[in-house]
């Protein structure tokens, strides 16, 4: 039987065998190693499964990337570790406090010139602090 090495190295027909590297072995041997390496071709043919291309994820891990990706640029610490739901749930809460705070920004504060030509913010209290 042709099997392909999976692991760092195995040792196969007394032949040091490495990652991706193939080799015609018994099946006493591949008994023996089975932990180690792949069927490509048996007595019944390919054996070795199809590996998915990355880029037909399922719309579910599309998703999770996507989000985990929103979650980075919004700043959420360990997002690339979080579920779907739980990153939903903070970026939804960033997004809502983000909106809350551009509110409050805008009320009641605006820039004034002072006579020596620099800007002042007019704060909601109505005090003026000056701008560097």
């Amino acid at each position: 039987m042709l099997v392909k090495v999976r692991g760092k190295g195995v040792k196969l027909n007394g032949i040091w065998k490495y990652k991706n590297e193939e080799a015609e072995i018994s099946e006493t041997e591949w008994e023996e190693n089975k932990e180690y390496v792949d069927i490509i071709k048996d007595d019944e043919g390919e054996k070795l499964p199809q590996v998915p291309n990355k880029n037909d994820k399922d719309p579910e891990e599309k998703e999770l990337i996507e989000l985990r990706k929103k979650g980075k640029e919004l700043g959420i610490k360990n997002a690339h570790f979080m579920g779907k739901e739980k990153l939903e749930q903070l970026i939804q809460e960033y997004e809502n406090k983000k909106d809350e705070v551009s509110d409050d920004g805008a009320k009641g504060e605006k820039s004034e010139n002072t006579e020596d030509g620099s800007d002042t913010d007019v704060g909601s209290n109505g005090e003026s602090t000056p701008q560097e």
